[in-house]
């Protein structure tokens, strides 16, 4: 670029600085140009290296450079200007002492002459309509970008890469995704590349810019411009490069000085984001940018050497004033002026009317700057309605004082709009001990260090009374100037709240952690929290099971995980909190355990979980079980008594009674009548031996007789006479005939008992017995096509009862599934192993 303006601006070290055509285009250019002497001595200023500085021009030249750059700026060992071959940050002290971040560019433009180029970006605004318009094209500027574009990892593989990358080297998007830029990088520039790379991640620069060689898919060699971005997330932690890629294969060879002259031309004129005009002392247009163009001569053909008034035959007299004031020298603008277009509507204008001068001091014409901040205005109504009606505090800080305040934040404070703005600084508002916290992150929003926050704070009423708040806020530029703009909610209820629940979690935890039930929590399934008495009951340290060095999975038997993770899944989609059917579970020492457990639906820690209580019920089983056994024995053993009572004792008598009076019946005369009676009374004892035998071999099964248990069914059956009543289906495998003596016994009085519910209850026209043996068990099953009843309501008599009963003293299981009208199944697992 030096080389450029040294031709265009510059004839000789004479002091003839500027050619009479380029001269505006330098005097009045957005950025500061300073040309120097080689001790640094200013031999010219641009109007903008004035308004930079805030001094004048005859202030200005013959003063030393280094007098207007801050100290560290100042070279130690040298008061010489050097040839700096890149743009480097650095700060000028402005006349009112403020230091201003610039970007200061030095070249050689002759022997004895040297360009300063300063360019001061705090002065650099967006629109809001141009972002808003960089975000709607945002999401296509990647894939549709015209240069190459990627996302690398950390390790060089390619993420993601655009159309115009993978074209550009010749591959298609999917192949390039399979690769790293290892393998299309030219092996000679490969060592540099991983250097740059390696510099970028661990130093202080995250941009690095090179020229490399890739290359193509077809072996050719591919120039390009690259620059990678690593991107790092709040942390600081480093996530990938974003890497543009510019192919000057046919470049490489063109001078850089027309490339830097057609850059600086874009860059200043146009593609400016404002309208902007260079016109003469006729008004005639010398140069206009497109943005002008579309605001002003898009549909009046080419614009560039016809007068203002050819473009505009009725600009108001108001205008033409104004021009011609900016030709006699003045300075005039204006901010948020409205105005009528031709077309009736409405605008709001920024303008400025400045005047440039020719290489011999004098006015050579006007540059106008016109925006069109309409949108701006309207964005600002809206925005101000909106927050003004906003139940949230909505602020705007600039220089630790509050520039806006919507009602609602000047209400949680206890103070009006004005009087917050009137405040002397934030702090005010802050308690003591928080005021640095707050004032440190004020500082590094409005720094650019951060661009969004959110913390909790302790403010100040103005009665002095304390308020919770939750603050959130970003950057944003106020009036030209950084600023930081965020919402604040009052928590002070909340934070009550969460106080209040704390100390409930402290008094629950305190209980929970002495009371001699065993809690847990499960979640994710996962244990969450477990007492010392669920650790002493399973047997391992609670560490271990919280962290999840063993899977409490592995503590529940085999047989009963999936009943325990389908009644977890059940709390957890809102099924009814219950008691589980008794769950085994397998402890540290190998020992098996039965518990009892009932568990709820919470929340914990934000998301849902099951909190439960078990108690170990083994020792209680087991008592029960042997009463049980105990009391069926007895039962047994009753019966077998009373049965053999009967038979041995009551039968005999009733047979030698039939004897006696059958040898009567033969001895009387009058034997008719005798005979008819005898007869009566021998039919009735008949019945009553015939009777005493049924309740005889009731009463003493014949499990005792060593049939089979198949045989001992059939037996029942025909003695009972059902199938005079309905159809019976009897299936038995051959392996249940083998069981021992106590089950055949329980399997037989289980059966009589059931039988005889069908008969009395079902109403059925069939009924199915089916004993088979599956693992380790003997399952009886009893299904007829009856009447049925809701199983889900507890059962009033003492069969179900009793049949659970004998289940339960040899470690068996009932259940029964039932519904009006369905009939009723019966299943009995009996474990025989």
């Amino acid at each position: 670029m030096a080389d450029d303006i040294h031709k265009t601006l510059f004839s000789s070290d004479s002091g003839d600085f500027f050619q009479q055509d380029d001269y505006p285009v330098f005097q009045d250019a957005s950025d500061a140009f300073f040309v120097t002497d080689p001790d640094g001595r200013i031999v010219y200023v641009n109007n903008q290296a004035c308004a930079v500085t805030g001094f004048l021009r005859t202030e200005l030249v013959n003063s030393d450079i280094w007098k207007h750059l801050a100290e560290n700026d100042a070279t130690a060992n040298t008061r010489n200007i050097v040839t700096d071959e890149k743009a480097n940050p650095r700060y000028i002290r402005r006349r009112n002492g403020v230091r201003v971040k610039v970007l200061v560019n030095i070249q050689r433009i002759s022997f004895k002459r040297f360009l300063v180029h300063i360019r001061d970006y705090s002065l650099h605004q967006q629109s809001e309509q141009e972002k808003k318009l960089q975000e709607s094209v945002l999401k296509t500027a990647f894939d549709y970008s015209p240069t190459g574009m990627a996302y690398t990892s950390l390790e060089g593989k390619w993420i993601k890469v655009n159309h115009a990358l993978a074209d550009m080297l010749g591959y298609t998007e999917a192949e390039m995704l399979h690769m790293d830029f290892r393998s299309i990088t030219h092996p000679d520039d490969l060592p540099a590349e991983l250097a740059k790379l390696e510099e970028a991640m661990h130093g202080s620069d995250r941009i690095i810019q090179r020229k490399k060689r890739y290359l193509r898919k077809n072996g050719t060699v591919l120039w390009a411009n690259v620059q990678s971005s690593l991107l790092c997330d709040d942390s600081g932690k480093e996530l990938f490069f974003v890497t543009h890629v510019e192919d000057i294969t046919e470049k490489k060879n063109i001078e850089g000085q027309l490339q830097e002259k057609s850059e600086l031309l874009y860059q200043f004129i146009k593609q400016s984001p404002i309208a902007k005009a260079m016109l003469d002392t006729e008004l005639r247009f010398l140069m206009v940018s497109d943005k002008y163009k579309e605001l002003y001569g898009s549909s009046k053909g080419e614009v560039t050497g016809k007068t203002l008034y050819e473009i505009f035959p009725r600009l108001p007299d108001k205008w033409r004033e104004r021009f011609q004031r900016g030709l006699n020298g003045e300075v005039l603008f204006k901010r948020n002026e409205i105005q009528k277009r031709s077309d009736g509507k409405t605008e709001w204008i920024n303008w400025d009317i400045r005047p440039w001068y020719t290489v011999d001091g004098t006015v050579g014409g006007v540059i106008t700057y016109v925006e069109d901040v309409s949108g701006s205005i309207e964005t600002e109504q809206l925005f101000r309605n909106l927050v003004e009606q906003s139940q949230v505090g909505v602020y705007i800080i600039q220089g630790y004082r509050f520039v806006y305040v919507n009602p609602r934040f000047a209400e949680i404070f206890g103070y009006t709009c004005d009087e917050m703005q009137e405040l002397a600084s934030i702090a005010e508002i802050v308690a003591p001990e928080e005021r640095e916290k707050v004032n440190e992150q004020i500082r590094r929003r409005e720094s650019g260090e951060i661009t969004y926050i959110h913390y909790q704070t302790i403010g100040l009423r103005k009665d002095g009374s304390r308020v919770y708040t939750e603050a959130f806020g970003s950057t944003t530029v106020y009036k030209g100037m950084p600023a930081v703009i965020g919402s604040l909610l009052d928590i002070t209820e909340r934070k009550k709240t969460e106080e209040e629940l704390k100390a409930g979690e402290e008094k629950f935890r305190t209980l929970i952690e002495n009371t001699q039930i065993s809690v847990f929590i499960i979640q994710d399934g996962k244990l969450k929290y477990i007492n010392p008495v669920f650790s002493r009951l399973i047997g391992h340290p609670v560490e271990s099971l919280l962290n999840n060095d063993i899977n409490f999975v592995e503590l529940i038997y085999p047989e009963d995980r999936a009943r325990v993770l389908a009644n977890i899944q059940d709390r957890l989609t809102g099924g009814s909190p219950g008691n589980l059917d008794p769950v085994r579970v397998i402890r540290a020492d190998g020992v098996i355990r039965k518990i009892e457990t009932i568990g709820s639906l919470i929340m914990y820690e934000d998301r849902p979980g099951v909190l439960g209580t078990a108690i170990d019920i083994t020792d209680k089983l087991a008592e029960e079980e042997r009463f049980a056994k105990a009391v069926t024995d007895a039962q047994e053993n009753e019966k077998r008594l009373i049965g053999m009572e009967l038979h041995d004792n009551v039968k005999q008598l009733l047979v030698a009674c039939d004897i006696r009076l059958s040898f009567v019946q033969s001895k009387l005369a009058e034997r008719e009548k005798a005979e008819e009676h005898l007869q009566v009374s021998r039919d009735i004892i008949a019945k009553a031996v015939h009777d005493l035998r049924d309740i005889s071999h009731q009463l003493t099964p014949i499990v005792e007789n060593g049939l089979p248990l198949d045989e001992s069914i059939e037996l029942l059956v025909k003695r009972m006479n059902l199938r005079s009543m309905m159809r019976v289906v009897i299936q038995c495998d051959e392996t249940v005939n083998k069981v021992p003596q106590e089950v055949h016994l329980a399997f037989y009085r289980i059966l009589q008992e059931q039988i005889n519910n069908v008969v009395k209850y079902a109403q059925a026209g069939e009924v199915q017995i089916h004993l088979f043996s599956r693992e380790n068990n003997i399952l009886l099953r009893v299904a007829d096509n009856g009447r049925g009843f809701d199983s889900r309501k507890k059962f009033d008599g003492i069969g179900f009862e009793n049949i659970r009963r004998r289940a339960k003293a040899l470690w068996g299981e009932m259940q029964v599934i039932s519904s009006p009208g369905k009939g009723c199944e019966l299943t009995v697992t009996i474990p025989v192993a």
